[in-house]
């Protein structure tokens, strides 16, 4: 089993996580830890021990046991999946958004001794996805799996070991949201039940890194990280209609006079609306001139709480034909009236046009939208006097780079020293040679 850090779980799920069940309830229905879905356990499951010997499992008998959601929860698109499990069930399905290969949807199973994991297309016997060469499983011992796609459909999969996949492969068709409901421990059909017992379900919108990778930076006994912030200022002027003052609002459908593309652009109180095409709309906006941008906010219009945006990719093109993806989200449903939502992302290129390519919403009928916000960020110095573990793992970086300037300082004070880790030090003669830029 692979080094388990609680901390850093509950950074990936505040960071893109979509749903976490613990199955650490002391009884009744199954809940996960962000509040929003509730499983309802059937037949005879039992709460056992946990699988890193705190907390609870759930054990499945085989028979008649399963946990029924009243959502599908998995999301579309990036995405990553990991839980522990253990069996010496030949055969048995873990997880599922579908009953067989004549459905859409995703199955997680034993087969023959072997873990599968597949896409189904709602064709009889294709598939999206079928992943080769995963190892035998049913050894009666815990096995930690992570399943990770991201924005161009590429998968890997893990098992135990978080430093190799044990697969890499590719979907061979579209991805199709699943037919059924999520249901754990057999098909939405009550067939091929699961013998064994299945803990932390973790559930992300976004391809996540097993293995926390943090870098932070030591001079004169202080600690120092970097930090990505939006400017104050949002890029797109208020707009007073679809091409006043500056730039082009536009969308792929509106649903009246009133609901115009430019009022999500307005800076006030009132809204956009798509047509009624199945919760899927494009909104777009295109510059006088390229920008580099690397946030952006939304705020849903609250007398349209049923439309608001779910699942979304937020896009950048120079000739609004050729789209790169630069943020994907999905599973959002935690909006809150008058209160924005902002989303970072890493960008170092200039598109004249960006664009919300939305593809659900909570209704999937029209999408409606209060306001969009688009911003460049600026990098500051996070400096710390100490540091903890968690410090580390929040104000960590992915990654060290002084090809942009830093903004203003922000100073944390802690009480408590962060544990060993590896410093890097190295001399250089400032007198024979001169130092432009430092990457690390």
């Amino acid at each position: 089993m692979a080094v388990y850090n609680p901390l850093y779980t509950q950074y990936l799920m505040d960071k893109c996580g979509v749903a976490w069940f613990k199955f650490d309830e002391v009884s009744g229905n199954v809940a996960d830890s962000k509040g929003t879905a509730v499983g309802t356990i059937n037949g005879g499951v039992a709460r056992v021990a946990g699988w890193n010997g705190s907390g609870s499992a759930l054990s499945f008998n085989g028979s008649d046991s399963k946990v029924v959601f009243s959502n599908k929860i998995i999301p579309i698109g990036k995405k990553s999946i990991r839980f522990r499990f253990r069996t010496t069930s030949d055969t048995g399905v873990i997880l599922s958004t579908c009953n067989d290969s004549s459905e859409k949807g995703l199955i997680i199973q034993t087969g023959n001794g072997l873990l599968r994991l597949f896409f189904l297309k709602g064709v009889s016997g294709q598939y999206s996805l079928d992943v080769p060469s995963l190892p035998y499983i049913n050894d009666g011992v815990w096995h930690d799996i992570l399943y990770t796609q991201d924005s161009l459909n590429n998968v890997q999969v893990y098992v135990d070991n978080m430093n190799h996949p044990v697969a890499s492969t590719k979907l061979s068709d579209t991805e199709y949201i699943g037919s059924r409901n999520l249901h754990l421990g057999c098909t939405p059909s009550s067939s091929v039940f699961f013998n064994g017992q299945i803990d932390d379900i973790e559930i992300y919108n976004d391809v996540i890194d097993p293995i926390a990778k943090k870098f932070l930076l030591s001079a004169n006994n202080r600690i120092y990280s970097i930090t990505q912030i939006p400017d104050e200022t949002n890029l797109i002027p208020k707009m007073t209609s679809n091409t006043t003052p500056s730039g082009v609002a536009s969308t792929s459908s509106v649903y009246g006079s009133g609901v115009y593309p430019y009022l999500a652009f307005d800076q006030s109180d009132s809204k956009w609306l798509s047509g009624n095409v199945g919760g899927k709309a494009i909104l777009s906006y295109k510059f006088a001139e390229p920008k580099i941008v690397s946030a952006y906010s939304l705020k849903y219009y609250a007398s349209y709480n049923g439309h608001n945006l779910k699942d979304w990719k937020f896009e950048g093109s120079n000739d609004g034909t050729i789209w790169d993806i630069l943020d994907s989200q999905s599973g959002i449903g935690d909006w809150t009236s008058d209160v924005k939502k902002t989303f970072l992302f890493k960008n170092k290129k200039q598109y004249m046009y960006y664009r919300l390519n939305i593809t659900a919403t909570s209704s999937n009928t029209y999408v409606a939208l209060g306001e969009m916000e688009i911003f460049e960020t600026n990098k500051l110095l996070v400096n710390m006097s100490n540091c903890t573990e968690s410090d580390f793992i929040n104000h960590g970086v992915d990654e060290i780079s002084f090809e942009s300037s830093l903004g203003e300082k922000k100073v944390e004070r802690t009480e408590t020293t962060l544990g060993a880790g590896r410093a890097f030090q190295h001399t250089i003669d400032l007198s024979r040679h001169r130092v432009d830029k430092i990457i690390l």
